[in-house]
């Protein structure tokens, strides 16, 4: 069967879309891991859901006092267009120019398999799609589940 691939520049997370619609996304490091289970007949490829997004990060918010690389993924047929915005202009990165609020950061395609990544603090961004009228809020922040963050002041401010 054959497998589109493509590597996000900035994170390496790698996005595969097959034949038969069914996708994959996952940090590069992770591939190997996820394939053994595929032999070991564990399904790893996901059927698209128009309305999930899965994120990706480099460090949990607050774990570093400094920028770090974002990733926002979902699925939507090839002729739904879709942009993300940014609500504070504190995204930075050596590969990318400041993306200020209301910024139109590059979304990769795949087949039906979107992908968004950009370097900023932890962040509040907005995914804008030509299908849908409703524009989802997502939240950047530290998960509830780990101690309190060492950099506590590079949280997503929960007014945003």
């Amino acid at each position: 069967m054959h497998i589109d691939r493509l590597t996000l520049p900035l994170s390496n997370v790698v996005m595969q879309y097959r034949e038969d619609g069914k996708y994959l996304i996952a940090r590069e490091e992770r591939l190997p891991e996820l394939y053994e289970a595929e032999r070991r007949s564990i399904s790893i490829w996901n059927e698209p859901n128009h309305k999930a997004m899965t994120a990706f990060e480099e460090e949990f918010a607050g774990d570093v006092p400094h920028p770090t690389w974002w990733v926002i993924s979902g699925t939507a047929s090839p002729e739904t267009k879709i942009h993300v915005t940014f609500a504070d202009d504190h995204t930075v990165g050596p590969f990318t120019p400041a993306l200020a609020a209301g910024s139109d950061p590059q979304v990769y395609r795949l087949g039906e398999l979107w992908a968004c990544e950009w370097i900023s603090l932890p962040t509040t961004v907005y995914i804008h799609r030509s299908d849908d009228p409703n524009v989802p809020r997502i939240k950047f922040r530290r998960p509830n589940f780990l101690p309190p963050a060492p950099h506590p002041e590079v949280e997503v401010d929960e007014n945003r």
